[in-house]
């Protein structure tokens, strides 16, 4: 074996972990023998002046390799040094040769690693990262790509083109205990890895060098690293010269020159060469101005992944007073329809003037906020369906598309725009995206943060950019809306409407530049002609049933109001359920107030997991449809009994855990007050106070529906009678300019087999006090029905002739207001009165009033009743006839009554008057029930009394 081969085998060595074996020296041998023959070659060639330096060259190589073999010594062994692997503290050097901004300047990488004074390094370089200062960019495509065969070939060096030269690598180290350097060209290679943006190398003999280039995905910066060095080499010194216009004639003394020393001075040769392609720039510095720290990282075969680090300053960048920048702004939304749902698009254009080799590339654009026109805003609808980025991106979480054009790149780098994070940020709503680009020939990934800001009141977005990469970009579009889809609203009316840019450059922080487009909207929804402020049709639908439509039957019960885009959305609710759909409250918890507060307070998610109200308060669920377009989004809820609310003593907690997608509005609650119509027992929810929200953190929810589903079991009961019924709703919408349209709906209600229902109440009446001729006897008179029966709906009572009512007894009858107020005069009160209902719990109690009646000779008769729920009224008609005087109720509420006693009152405030005494025979009333159902009973009750002893000697007589 040659002493040549030996040495070529020694140098070409990767690692230094295992000694050849004479089948590996004999292969060696056998396969770099040649390398001896070429070098030879090479001395013969350029003996004419340069003899004495290759002769010496070479034979320092074979003298130190004949020494290994003679000495049997094998390639040093990875072992560990007592002294630590370390990068000298302060030798790492970063230097452009010009530090004006935006230059196409050389830049220079130097460091040197710990080692003893015999120039041995405290371990074996294995690997080296240099992150360079974020701003200095390159263009991998500025210069001739070396393919690997020609970088291979060749004898001593590469032979790539002289125009694929990119700079310069240099080291300094020992081979054994020989001190060694080299100086060689570096070249751009055709990437052998993939996703690697740029790969370059440089070759001494059979030893070659990979440096792949990354370009960072955060800031855009440029990493060069360098893998797996042979520990033959021993290198204590390294240094890089990137040159920012390769290709320019400065470089030709450099270009295809090497040198290498062997236990002495270097020698060189090769050099003066042109590249023979036109100057395009490879590099240039930061638009920023200011320090640019360069940061290094390296390890050693001897301890793997165990990092020393440095970092080192280059710059400072000055001069950004002479960077240009120059945008301009095009935008557009992809509908022209008012209040549709649509995309939104910007295109920026930043002409960079990068290609000139002798100028300065313009600044890259560091801020962006766009504002989209007035009365744009995000869509419910598509939010709903969203999913955010986690720990990967999927699909659900795509809204929009990312395109932009360098030129460091042939290719465009295009991608999408993803959700990553909801919320973030102390004040408002700031919704985060990604924008990822790629160029996937070239390995370039790049990732740019994007802010979208809401408006807290309008919901007016802006797009905001900060920080983005230094890279140079001459047109960036950014489209919200993938697919077709529409995650923006457009305005309510048509127009001509702005949108707002300020822009930012690198070079000048403090600068903004103020541009602006327009986009048009010029047609309503769905081809409908062009609507104006405040003329906004409004034509609500409501929708309302019984699940379980039998007469007397427990049912659950569905409402639902909705409204088309285009109308104004939604702003309150109020409903009538139909009389007799009567609610059993007895037995319903009520949801704390605290609970209520505490739910507002909660985040939706929370909420949603951990209900605040107790279930026993719970009357159904909800869902609010918001958003525009084929499918809004939908927002379950539940609807909870509480307590008092706008002057009721009950009320309907409406509680939503707003949920839109991965974006959680935290808790809202409605209370809309629940009321019993005195009159006709109709369950009344909602009032003109008790607003939908309109805008929650930003979003306008542009409400679409609403509907109730009250499905608590045994609490709605159907009603008795089989009437047509109404529904009814008072619906108010909200225009864009706070406008209330109102509409009065009604939806057409009716059970059935109320036939089916029987009717067999029972009326037991007595005598209170004096039976004596011209005496106020007191009435009381007790009706009771089974629950399971149709409820009473009128009665007639027709009292005995010489049972009268006295004139003079007749005071100051109650008027409908001093009813209402519950303020009725003293002398109005004639009886008391008490009711029992299964479904209101607790008796109502109340008086029996005088009332008013202007149009007939007798003032009515009317109860009022009251608990601490719910409050009734049971009006009835006192007629003189000539058999004598009757009563007649009203219509009484279709409710269930399982007990109602009514006591008139007798003596002084007695009504009643004797006409003859109620000892002299027996009395009977006539009495006429009639059921909500249609049956009816009639009576012919006895009315007992007690005569008061007689103090002669016929004794007492009693009524018969």
């Amino acid at each position: 074996m040659t002493t040549a081969g030996v040495a070529a085998y020694y140098l070409s060595a990767p690692t230094a972990s295992v000694p050849p074996g004479p089948g590996i020296k004999k292969r060696a041998a056998k396969e770099l023998g040649p390398l001896l023959a070429a070098a030879l070659g090479v001395f013969r060639i350029w003996r004419l002046g340069k003899a004495i330096a290759i002769r010496s060259l070479l034979l320092a190589v074979l003298a130190a390799a004949g020494s290994f073999l003679a000495l049997g010594c094998a390639p040093a062994q990875a072992q560990p040094s007592p002294e630590p692997f370390e990068i000298v503290p302060g030798s790492l050097e970063v230097k452009p040769s010009r530090t004006d901004a935006g230059a196409h300047a050389d830049l220079s990488i130097s460091l040197e690693l710990a080692h003893g004074e015999d120039g041995r390094t405290f371990g074996d370089l294995r690997t080296a990262t240099v992150e360079l200062p974020t701003g200095f960019v390159g263009s991998p495509e500025a210069v001739p790509a070396c393919p690997q065969a020609e970088f291979l070939a060749g004898e001593m060096t590469p032979a790539c083109s002289p125009a694929s030269q990119i700079g310069t690598i240099g080291f300094e180290g020992q081979l054994q205990t020989i001190a060694t350097s080299a100086s060689m060209p570096l070249y751009n290679l055709v990437p052998t890895e993939p996703g690697v943006p740029a790969e370059l190398g440089f070759r001494l003999a059979a030893f070659t060098q990979l440096l792949p280039v990354g370009i960072r995905s955060d800031d855009g910066g440029l990493t060069v690293s360098v893998r797996d060095v042979s520990s033959n080499l021993e290198p204590r010194a390294l240094s890089i010269e990137i040159w920012g216009v390769p290709a320019a004639a400065d470089h030709d003394p450099e270009r295809g020159r090497f040198c290498l020393g062997v236990g002495g001075p270097p020698s060189c040769q090769g050099g003066e060469e042109a590249a023979g392609a036109p100057p395009r720039p490879f590099l240039a510095n930061p638009t920023r101005c200011g320090p640019a720290v360069a940061e290094v990282r390296a390890d050693s075969w001897e301890a793997p992944q165990v990092w020393s680090s440095a970092d080192a300053e280059a710059g400072p960048i000055g001069d950004c007073g002479a960077v240009g920048f120059e945008p301009a702004i095009a935008a557009s939304a992809t509908s022209r329809a008012a209040e549709s749902p649509s995309g939104f698009s910007a295109s920026l254009e930043m002409p960079t003037h990068w290609s000139d080799p002798d100028g300065r590339a313009s600044s890259a654009l560091r801020e962006a906020r766009i504002a989209l026109p007035e009365g744009f805003s995000l869509n419910p609808s598509f939010a709903a369906e969203l999913e955010a980025c986690v720990l990967t991106c999927p699909e659900a979480s795509i809204v929009g598309t990312v395109e932009a054009e360098t030129p460091i790149l042939d290719e465009a780098l295009r991608g999408n725009l993803y959700l990553t994070e909801p919320f973030e940020g102390p004040t408002g709503t700031r919704i985060a995206f990604k924008a990822v680009a790629e160029a996937p020939a070239a390995g370039i990934r790049v990732e740019l943060p994007i802010r979208l800001d809401l408006d807290p009141r309008s919901g007016r977005p802006t797009a905001v950019i900060e920080d983005a990469p230094q890279l140079p970009i001459e047109r960036l579009e950014v489209s919200l809306g993938a697919s077709g889809s529409g995650p923006l609203v457009t305005p309510a009316a048509c127009g001509d409407i702005g949108v707002g840019v300020e822009l930012t450059p690198w070079s000048a922080p403090g600068d903004r530049r103020r541009l602006e487009d327009r986009v048009t909207v010029d047609r309503g929804v769905a081809g409908q002609p062009c609507p104006s402020i405040g003329s906004r049709p409004f034509h609500p639908q409501l929708s309302a049933a019984s699940i379980e439509p039998r007469a007397g039957a427990y049912s659950a019960f569905r409402l639902h109001v909705a409204r088309e885009d285009g109308e104004a959305p939604l702003g309150a609710i109020s409903f009538r359920l139909p009389p007799g759909l009567s609610a059993g409250l007895a037995g319903v918890a009520v949801c704390p107030e605290a609970a209520l507060v505490g739910a507002r307070a909660r985040s939706a998610a929370t909420e949603r997991a951990d209900p605040s109200c107790p279930q026993g308060s719970l009357l159904g669920r909800t869902l609010i449809e918001a958003g525009v377009g084929g499918r809004p989004a939908r927002i379950p809820g539940q609807a909870y009994l509480a307590g008092p609310a706008a002057g009721s003593s009950l009320s309907v907690a409406l509680v939503t855990p707003a949920l839109l997608g991965p974006f959680d509005l935290g808790t809202v609650v409605v209370r809309e007050p629940l009321r019993l119509d005195p009159r006709s027992g109709a369950l009344v929810v909602g009032s003109a106070d008790a607003r939908l929200p309109a805008v929650i953190d930003g979003i306008p929810l542009r409400v679409r529906g609403v509907a109730i589903d009250l499905d608590r079991p045994e609490f709605l009961r159907n009603p008795t009678s089989c009437r047509a019924q109404a529904t009814r709703a008072v619906v108010e919408g909200i225009g864009p300019e706070g406008e209330i349209r109102s509409a009065t709906l009604s939806r057409r209600y009716r059970v059935e087999a109320c036939r089916r229902l029987r009717f067999a109440p029972t009326l037991q009446l007595r005598f209170l006090g004096t039976t004596a001729r011209n005496g106020h006897p007191g009435l009381r008179v007790a009706f009771f029905s089974h629950p399971d029966e149709a409820n009473l709906a009128s009665a007639s009572i027709s009292m005995p002739p010489d049972l009268l009512i006295d004139p003079g007894r007749i005071g100051a009858p109650c008027g409908p207001r001093a009813l209402a107020s519950r303020t009725c005069p003293a002398r109005s009160v004639v009886g008391r009165a008490l009711a029992v209902s299964p479904l209101l719990g607790e008796p109502l109690h109340g008086q029996l009033y005088l009332r008013r009646n202007p149009q007939a000779r007798l003032p009515g008769l009317v109860v009022d009743l009251q608990n601490r729920k719910v409050r009734l009224q049971i009006g009835a008609k006192l007629q003189m006839g000539p058999s004598g005087v009757s009563v007649v109720t009203e219509a009484a509420p279709d409710l269930p009554i399982s007990k109602l006693v009514l006591v008139v009152a007798g003596g002084r405030r007695g009504l009643l008057v004797h006409s003859a005494g109620f000892c002299t025979g027996f009395r009977r009333l006539g009495v006429r029930m009639v059921g909500h159902n249609g049956k009816a009973r009639s009576l012919r009750a006895r009315l007992p009394a007690h005569c008061p002893p007689r103090h002669d000697t016929q004794g007492p007589r009693t009524a018969r």
